[in-house]
């Protein structure tokens, strides 16, 4: 059976992806600035991919999961809410920001994964939860300064088909 350790981590990645795809959503029905439609969407995309892989691994360790799971998905709402207002460049300067210390966070739990030895399935689980968050950070990263980042987007998805 997985570590108790382990499976709460990627138990706390998941249902970081249930709130991030209610969050893109929110912003994807209501944001302002139609020209961030498309990022919204891969974002969406993104964060909708990576819960479908940790589902089957959580499926497997016979982890219980709800893809519906109302708290999180009514937090990425109202925070989604609280950013409305925004203009795209200080939304986009707030959001990166927002992202660096969970990707530097899943990067540190792939690390750690790694020295640990895990079975494959695990440090599967972690590197998807790492590449995700990073495709994430780097592609707002850009985006803050004026260039598209959604080829990290793309790249995401097309690795993790």
């Amino acid at each position: 059976m997985i570590e108790t350790n382990t499976s709460q981590q990627v138990m706390t990645a998941y249902l970081g992806e249930v709130y991030g795809i209610s969050f893109f959503q929110y912003f994807e029905q209501y944001y302002s600035d139609k020209s961030a439609q498309y990022l919204w969407q891969s974002l969406i995309d993104v964060e909708s991919r990576t819960a479908d892989k940790l589902e089957i691994f959580l499926s497997k360790k016979q982890i219980p999961f709800n893809r519906e799971d109302k708290q999180q998905m009514l937090k990425g709402e109202s925070d989604a809410k609280r950013w409305l207002t925004l203009e795209k460049e200080e939304l986009l300067a707030t959001l990166s920001a927002w992202v660096k210390p969970y990707e530097i966070r899943y990067r540190q739990w792939l690390s750690d994964a790694q020295a640990q030895q895990l079975d494959q399935d695990e440090l599967t689980a972690f590197k998807l939860i790492a590449a995700h968050e990073t495709a994430i950070y780097l592609c707002l990263n850009n985006e803050t300064s004026g260039q598209s980042g959604l080829h990290y987007l793309t790249q995401f998805l097309d690795n993790n088909q």
